[in-house]
């Protein structure tokens, strides 16, 4: 394990103004996705050779604390130092490309996140991914951190949604659908039919005004996979037939198989991870 004592944490100053990052930002691109942090203490590694600047248009995951209390929040900007821009506190922030996101639509103002469960875990997750970051920031780790990361924002746009159209343009029966998915997601039987049933649409007129057959059925998989991850994460001891049940899905082998798929990895590697990311 190398030593960073030393190194130097990448300087946000180079935005200039003083509307800009404040001095002391620290930076830290892990594969697509980037960290941000002004806590003091913390040194990151860098890379002069890549900045936060490579891509345009990120999705932000923001977790701030000031005069004793925390709030998180989700913001989108042309880049993720821009989404940055006037926010006050000790920050810790996750930066996501949006092409590695589903479609989602973020008014340019910070959108506050309700104080759920998953919400008050990713919080404690990005604890732990800077500490994970400042000593290994490369290989494996960058690849596993990045994935970390990604579904812990997809998860949050997902339960977040109904709350971030109403903070935009979005359409009414989208925000009923988003409504529908976050209560009903966890009961088995519910599916893409329950909800044509209770908007009293045919199942084409649901697809041409949501996302599609494969799209409407993706957000109920997503969800699932989302209150999964929060059961794992909040007592690693529980059951995985018991955290499948909880989470919507049939069968223990259905939440298998949306794991591999979308994380990459199955949940007795992921709760793995949680605990020993606790250790």
């Amino acid at each position: 394990m190398r030593d960073i004592a030393g190194q130097r944490a990448l300087n946000a100053s180079s935005h200039g103004s003083a509307a800009g990052p404040r001095q002391g930002m620290a930076q830290l691109r892990l594969g697509h996705v980037v960290l941000f942090t002004t806590v003091s203490g913390i040194c990151l590694p860098t890379d002069p050779r890549r900045t936060a600047e490579d891509e345009r248009r990120y999705t932000v995951l923001v977790h701030a604390g000031e005069n004793g209390t925390s709030h998180s929040r989700i913001v989108c900007a042309d880049t993720a130092l821009d989404a940055l821009i006037g926010m006050r506190g000790d920050l810790r922030a996750v930066a996501v490309p949006d092409r590695m996101l589903p479609p989602h639509s973020i008014t340019a103002a910070a959108v506050p996140l309700a104080e759920t469960a998953l919400v008050r875990a990713s919080r404690a997750v990005v604890g732990v991914l800077f500490s994970v970051a400042a000593v290994s920031a490369g290989g494996d780790s960058a690849a596993a951190t990045e994935d970390v990361v990604v579904a812990m924002v997809r998860g949050i746009l997902r339960e977040q949604r109904p709350a971030m159209i109403d903070a935009g343009d979005g359409d009414e029966v989208e925000h009923r659908v988003w409504a529908l998915i976050a209560d009903r997601h966890p009961d088995p039987e519910f599916d893409v039919g329950t909800i044509a049933r209770e908007l009293a649409f045919s199942r084409r007129q649901l697809y041409r005004r949501v996302t599609g057959e494969a799209g409407v059925a993706a957000l109920i998989a997503e969800h699932r996979l989302s209150t999964a991850m929060r059961l794992i994460g909040e007592d690693p001891s529980k059951p995985l037939t018991d955290v499948a049940s909880s989470s919507g899905f049939s069968r223990l082998a259905n939440m298998r198989a949306l794991f591999t798929a979308r994380l990459g990895m199955t949940p007795t590697t992921y709760r793995r991870g949680i605990l020993a990311s606790r250790s």
